[in-house]
C-alpha cells in the first residue's frame, strides 16, 4: 500500500484516536474487516491498549507496536492521528469499510471456489462456503453493520445449482469462453445473451 494512501479504515482509526472510548464499542469486531495487514495490526493494537489502559495516543501506539519512524505503520499512524476526523462519524466509516471488506472477501472466495470446483469436491466446497459465510455474517453483530448474506447469496445459489446439476447432460454453445463462464446450457434454464453495440 502506498505510504500516503488514506483509506476508509484510516478515517475510522482517526475517529478512535479522537475518542478512544469508542474502541470499547468495537472490541468484538474482528480485525479481518481491515483486510490490509498493517490496518489489522493497528486495530489490534488500539484494542489491546484500550483494554489495558482505557486510552491510547500516537506515542503509546508506536511504543506498543515497536515501530520506527521509517516504518510504513509509523507513517500511517501519524497520518491517522493528525487527520483530526470527527469522532461521531465512526459509524459511517465502519459501515463503508464493512462494505469494502465484503467485496474483497467475495472476490477472494469466488476465486477459491472456482479452483476447488475444478477438483470436483462439491460437498466439501459447499461446506467450506457455508462456514465462511457464517463467519462473515457474525460481523453484523456490531451495531449498524449490514448483513453479509445478501452479498453472498448469488454465489451460494450458483454453488447449489452446480451441485444439483453436476450429473445433468449439458449442451455446449460452441464458444469456449462462454461455456466456461455459464457452465454450458442445461435443461430447464433460459439464457439471454446480449451485448452493448459498438459506436
Amino acid at each position: 500500500m502506498n505510504k500516503l494512501e488514506f483509506s476508509t479504515a484510516h478515517m475510522f482509526f482517526s475517529c478512535l484516536f479522537s475518542d478512544p472510548k469508542l474502541t470499547e464499542k468495537y472490541s468484538n469486531l474482528p480485525s479481518g474487516i481491515f483486510y490490509e495487514n498493517d490496518d489489522k495490526v493497528i486495530f489490534e493494537g488500539m484494542k489491546h491498549l484500550y483494554k489495558q489502559y482505557r486510552t491510547f495516543d500516537l506515542d503509546t501506539m508506536k511504543h506498543y507496536l515497536k515501530v520506527t519512524q521509517f516504518d510504513n505503520i509509523s507513517n500511517t499512524l501519524e497520518l491517522v492521528y493528525f487527520n483530526g476526523t470527527i469522532a461521531s462519524n465512526h459509524g459511517m466509516y465502519i459501515n463503508t469499510q464493512y462494505d469494502h471488506a465484503k467485496k474483497f472477501y467475495l472476490k477472494k472466495l469466488a476465486q477459491d471456489m472456482e479452483m476447488q470446483l475444478e477438483m470436483g469436491e462439491s460437498d466439501e466446497v459447499l461446506k467450506d462456503l457455508k462456514e465462511k459465510i457464517e463467519k462473515l455474517e457474525s460481523w453484523k453483530q456490531q451495531e449498524g453493520l449490514p448483513s453479509v448474506t445478501s452479498s453472498f447469496s448469488w454465489l451460494y445459489e450458483k454453488m447449489c445449482n452446480e451441485k444439483d446439476n453436476e450429473h445433468t447432460p449439458k449442451t455446449e454453445t460452441g464458444y469456449k469462453a462462454l461455456d466456461e463462464f455459464i457452465g454450458a446450457l442445461m435443461p430447464g434454464q433460459m439464457h439471454v445473451i446480449a451485448a452493448r453495440p459498438r459506436k
